[in-house]
């Protein structure tokens, strides 16, 4: 499930909260990703996949 803006923000400051330098940023990302392989007329295999990554730099 992709992150909502609001879930983003709320993970953001919640991570902003244990910084204790002056200055800090964060990166979110969260995608989904699926794939479909076709041959001799009928689907083969599928697949999904969700990913949801943090950075922090300080």
């Amino acid at each position: 499930m992709l992150l909502t803006e609001k879930e983003a923000r709320e993970l953001t400051d919640k991570l902003l909260s244990y910084v204790k330098a002056d200055d800090a940023a964060v990166g979110v990302g969260s995608e989904n990703y699926s794939h479909l392989r076709f041959a001799v007329n009928a689907f083969t295999t599928s697949g999904a996949r969700e990913n949801t990554t943090v950075g922090v730099t300080v």
